[in-house]
């Protein structure tokens, strides 16, 4: 515990400087990863060298004079950072390649594409210089003596450059920018800088560096320009370091309209939709209430879903089937009812009441679906959420669907003890399960949710249930083996502590790096965890997520190395499944060392492993859980991770 009270003290004077200079932010280092990013531009006949495995500066011959000017151009992508953010601090970190030309005097003018979203260069003539917006913003850097290989040198702080890039209107997070590099004509070089290029040593491949205080809402959830999101979803938001309020903007047309102002999140918009694409927007909000940063415009699509009921705006009666097609029975030894007490996704629940102490032992409630054909629009399974209770017995929980034709098909929830799980967990069925017993789908009469055991009544007890979201979806479908996560899946962190903002002690993950960093396919970000492995008592820190894919098996893992500490890797990890909810019970599919991690060498930053992690298994599952059992270093205060991902297929 002594490690965590000395990161609360540090906690607590970072906190006290927020006020007064605003230091508090976000770092972001992105290293060139692609060939096609690292280039340079012969001047005399306009050729562009996209292969070379080092990048010399400012010429390509170290002669005296040097011979054949160049310009070297960088192009990073995937910069995590929204329009407007404050850059305090930026660079370029090369590596030295070779020393040729290393003492001789190099000056240099750095500057870059004023274009708020950098398109790759081409093997095209002069496809440098027939780029013809510049920032305004402009670095001369006097390069240092490059006496040595493998020494890393930083160029001046290029903020400048950056700011006046991601000023732009049209920039948002996730875009590229491009530097160049040229020699300085009011001080020309006689010497040459010969760095590293990826194609030559990948992680030693130049890498741009940025400190900056984000004023403006980031991060959204679900991400911008996600698909098959659920039509009952909760937007949520990084907030901007010093907003009080945020102003919601919501809507299906482009801007959005004002919704309202609020101190939290996240907004539930209530149901959506099918099919249909939204757009929403976050304006920060200072405290003195007229200061504002105005955010991106984000979007995402709500999946081909139907849903059957909502319990909002239908009826709930007990007694025997009435005629509207619209209102819910109860029949058997249950009463139901809506309670707005219990609340998921935003509105009431259908709650169910159940005696299963005397004859019949079993109840149910039913509906008739006002279409009868569950599979409008290719629609292939159905799902609910249920909400338990730990004082319920365990009677086991079943859906029957029957049709025009009076075939009847019945679907058991295959965890006994369903019925005592204290928090939403959503139970989807394919419907081959009900194909399978000869019930025509298109045809359905009479859908039912029913308490014990159907096939054999027999006595049991007590208890209730709520009921929520009774929909019918399209489920993506994975064929060949690729990661089951994405970014908008349901997230918990091990330990999950309180949401952020407070005491460490209490969140154990920073606001700027929360669970769901994980699992964002953004290596810019990532996951990080005071609890867990340096807490005594707690257990290995890790995740837990709920793909929103259909069932799927995973067979192997991947694993990306953070921005930082390196003693903070994990080194060992354990994969659980489950089928009852997000909280459990989880089986234990895999468990092993992450063996690059490990290494006498620390693995380089931003970097997947490179030996696979693979391992047999055939079952199928809705819910998994990552553990994280050791860290590379004994001595680290917290496991951060950049992205992990769960490789598998759809199960079939």
């Amino acid at each position: 515990m002594c490690r965590k009270w000395i990161y609360l003290i540090c906690f607590a004077l970072v906190l006290g400087l927020v006020g007064t200079n605003e230091a508090f932010g976000t770092t972001l280092d992105m290293r060139i990863t692609s060939g096609g990013n690292d280039v340079e531009q012969h001047l005399h006949d306009g050729q562009m060298e996209i292969g070379s495995g080092d990048l010399e500066l400012a010429y390509e011959s170290a002669g005296t004079p040097p011979t054949e000017e160049q310009i070297v151009g960088l192009r990073f992508v995937n910069i995590a950072l929204p329009k407007g953010a404050q850059v305090t601090i930026a660079y370029v970190e090369f590596e030295v390649d070779e020393t040729k030309g290393g003492t001789k005097p190099v000056n240099l003018i750095i500057e870059g594409e004023l274009t708020p979203n950098a398109s790759p260069f081409r093997t095209t003539a002069n496809d440098i210089t027939n780029r013809t917006s510049w920032t305004t913003a402009k670095v001369n850097w006097s390069v240092p003596n490059w006496p040595a290989v493998d020494v890393k040198f930083q160029t001046p702080d290029i903020s400048s450059i950056i700011q006046e890039i991601v000023n732009q209107e049209g920039w948002v997070s996730g875009n590229a920018l491009i530097l160049i590099f040229r020699d300085d004509k009011s001080n020309p070089s006689t010497g040459v800088r010969c760095a590293e290029a990826v194609e030559g040593e990948a992680t030693a491949a130049p890498l741009l560096h940025i400190e900056a205080v984000v004023k403006a809402a980031s991060a959204p959830n679900p991400a911008n320009g996600a698909t098959g999101v659920e039509m009952i979803p909760t937007l949520s938001w990084m907030p901007g370091v010093t907003a009080a309020t945020h102003d919601v903007y919501f809507g299906t047309s482009s801007p959005p309209s004002f919704i309202a102002n609020q101190p939290g999140t996240s907004y539930a918009p209530g149901p959506l939709a099918l099919g249909t694409t939204y757009y929403w927007r976050i304006d920060e909000v200072e405290a003195d209430g007229t200061t504002k940063y105005t955010g991106d415009i984000w979007s995402f699509t709500v999946g081909n879903y139907s849903i059957l009921d909502d319990f909002e705006s239908y009826n709930v009666v007990p007694g025997p089937p009435p005629v509207l097609s619209d209102t819910w029975s109860a029949s058997g030894s249950v009463v139901s009812s809506l309670e707005v007490n219990i609340i998921h996704g935003g509105k009431q629940a259908m709650r169910v009441d159940y005696n299963n102490t005397a004859l019949p032992y079993q109840g149910q409630v039913s509906r008739t679906p006002s279409d009868p054909n569950l599979t409008t629009g290719g629609t292939q399974a159905l799902s609910l959420w249920f909400y338990g209770d730990p004082g319920n017995t365990s009677e086991g929980m079943y859906v029957v669907v029957e049709d025009a034709a009076g075939v009847v098909g019945v679907v058991n929830h295959l965890y006994l003890a369903a019925l005592t799980i204290n928090e939403w967990s959503k139970w989807e069925i394919p419907f081959s399960a009900f194909t399978g017993a000869g019930v025509n789908m298109t045809a359905v009469k009479n859908l039912s949710i029913g308490v014990g055991n159907r096939a054999n009544p027999t006595p049991g007890g007590a208890g209730v249930i709520r009921i929520d979201d009774i929909q019918v979806s399209k489920p993506r479908i994975i064929l060949e083996p690729a990661d089951v996560t994405t970014p908008g899946d349901t997230v918990q962190g091990i330990p999950s502590g309180l949401p952020c903002g407070g005491s460490p002690t209490a969140n154990y993950s920073p606001c700027t790096e929360l669970p769901p960093m994980a699992i964002d396919d953004n290596v810019s970000t990532k996951y990080l965890n005071f609890g867990g492995n340096f807490d005594p008592g707690e257990g290995p820190s890790g995740f837990r997520v709920a793909p929103s894919v259909s069932q799927t098996i995973v067979t192997g893992l991947t694993f990306t190395t953070a921005n930082d500490a390196a003693e903070r890797d994990p080194v060992a990890f354990e994969l659980y499944g489950s089928n009852v909810s997000i909280a459990g019970l989880y089986t234990l599919i895999a468990s092993g060392e992450i063996v690059d991690f490990k290494g006498a060498t620390a693995w380089p930053r931003f970097t997947k492993n490179a030996t696979p992690i693979s391992f047999v298994n055939n079952v199928a599952y809705d819910y998994y859980q990552v553990l994280f059992t050791a860290i590379r270093g004994p001595s680290a205060n917290s496991m951060q991770i950049a992205e992990v991902e769960l490789i598998g297929i759809s199960a079939p």
